[in-house]
């Protein structure tokens, strides 16, 4: 017997539109700023306002100490 939550948390978006997204982040060690480093996020998200994804860039540039260099809805520096 399925259960009625046997569908996945991801199929759901799949259906409702969302799409998996990736964004490669570039940003700057906070202790060595003269380091760059990259972060690949990824996860469900809606095209063409991309919310999750702004979500996390603001969450980012709040409670995290390495400054965005470039970000897929930033420009660089």
């Amino acid at each position: 017997m399925v259960e009625k939550d046997a569908v996945s948390k991801d199929f759901r978006k799949q259906v409702l539109g969302y799409g998996l997204t990736t964004a490669e982040i570039v940003y700057r060690r906070p202790d060595r700023h003269w380091l760059l480093q990259t972060y690949i996020w990824q996860d469900y998200d809606l095209f063409p306002n991309f919310p999750a994804l702004k979500d996390f860039l603001a969450f980012w540039e709040t409670k995290l100490e390495g400054p965005l260099l470039r970000s897929p809805l930033r420009t660089p520096s």
